[in-house]
């Protein structure tokens, strides 16, 4: 798996980022040249594409496989994301205008207007203003993408609901669970978010606290940037989490460093078993199954629900979302399955009240609570980013859940 992540970031990524600024350096000479502006302006971002592109590809790399990360880059990785994320927004625009005026010019080849010379002036008066307007418009991209890395990535936002279960003793009605998910430690430059994100959770009082998976990127020292401070992460019945996808891209024989690193700082790990809580006047099933996804099956379901005592609430921790749908819904007796994975996609666009993401298109169930009567997924959108360091629309995720018996039927 490693491996196969070194190729993507050394050949894959840099081939299609200098497609991109290539495609986009043209666009803007061209510009500058056809508005017979000071043709060292057009030059300027060649001059910035030299230098941008080897920090971006060499500092995620760094980020990404090396043990240290000299925190003295990481102004030059957030610099060097601002200059080459906008791109991935732009560029598809230029190209479909490309296409459009291609198509044209083709069109009118064969069927030529007959304008009248005034017409012709105002056509092309027309076309530089809306030119103009273009590369003014391509410039809100990288307001955006700055302030997604600098601001929405550090700014938190507690999600709060109330979930009905079915047979709930009563002396469980108010049953406080605070979710944290996708920390991804090695977001980050330092543990200060984490810190905060620990001390916003301690004040919610809660009485049990879960962690749902991908706790590093790819590498057991991304813990450095954070995991300490959960030794003071404080739950009257406890500290339970899973693993996710990306605690599996580590090196093999570096997963039990990973676990005991995990478990000795205060998060007692649910690897394909269950924990029965005991809770005032009742008992509460808490399952925990390993990451069971694209290209990974390390999930043991059967040897999960073993000792679960059926006459008590279950609720289940397991990264991956996809698996309600697949093992859980109308298949286990699970009231709440407690998920993270897919960041809500990370980048969400608001449109009639609807948030348009990449997620959306990918997961049948990408964000939030879901139910199907008595069962209920909820999906915490993450803490830490993945890929791109950046969040637009989603914000880092803490979560509470409130537990309340279902209303008896009348």
């Amino acid at each position: 798996m490693k491996t196969g992540f070194i190729v993507f970031f050394l050949i894959i990524i840099p081939i299609v980022v200098l497609t991109f600024e290539i495609y986009f350096n043209i666009k803007w000479s061209n510009f500058v040249k056809n508005r017979k502006l000071n043709p060292v302006i057009g030059k300027i971002p060649y001059f910035l594409t030299l230098i941008m592109v080897p920090i971006f590809v060499g500092t995620s790399y760094l980020k990404m496989f090396s043990d240290k990360f000299y925190p003295e880059l990481w102004g030059l990785f957030i610099i060097s994301n601002i200059w080459i994320l906008p791109k991935l927004v732009i560029i598809p625009f230029m190209f479909l205008q490309d296409i459009y005026a291609i198509t044209k010019k083709a069109y009118l080849k064969f069927f030529p207007n007959k304008d009248s010379n005034l017409t012709i002036i105002k056509k092309e008066n027309r076309r530089k203003f809306l030119q103009n307007a273009s590369w003014v418009a391509a410039g809100i991209p990288f307001f955006i993408t700055s302030k997604g890395l600098i601001h929405t990535a550090y700014d938190l936002r507690l999600h709060k609901g109330f979930i009905e279960i079915n047979n709930l003793h009563f002396s469980l009605s108010g049953f406080r669970i605070v979710q944290l998910s996708d920390m991804h430690f090695g977001s980050f430059i330092n543990s200060n978010i984490i810190k905060k994100a620990v001390n916003i959770v301690n004040s919610l009082q809660p009485d049990l606290i879960v962690i749902t998976g991908d706790f590093v990127n790819s590498k057991v020292s991304d813990l450095d940037y954070g995991l300490k401070e959960f030794k003071n992460l404080k739950a009257k019945y406890g500290v339970y989490g899973c693993l996710g996808n990306h605690d599996h891209y580590i090196d093999p024989e570096k997963m039990r460093d990973l676990t005991e690193q995990i478990e000795s700082n205060g998060v007692k790990l649910l690897i394909n078993e269950s924990h029965l809580l005991n809770l005032y006047n009742t008992k509460l099933n808490l399952v925990g199954v390993d990451n069971e996804g694209v290209r990974q099956k390390f999930a043991d379901w059967d040897k999960a629900f073993k000792n679960v005592v059926e006459e008590y609430p279950t609720i289940l921790l397991c990264h991956d979302p996809v698996n309600w749908d697949k093992h859980i819904r109308n298949k286990r007796d699970v009231d709440l399955m407690l998920s993270g994975h897919t960041h809500g996609g990370q980048v969400s666009v608001d449109f009639w009240g609807e948030k348009l993401s990449p997620a959306r298109l990918v997961y049948k169930q990408y964000a939030g609570l879901y139910s199907d009567n008595y069962q209920h997924l909820y999906i915490n959108r993450g803490f830490g980013t993945s890929g791109p360091p950046i969040r637009l629309g989603f914000n880092p995720e803490i979560t509470l859940l409130v537990l309340k018996p279902t209303p008896p039927m009348v």
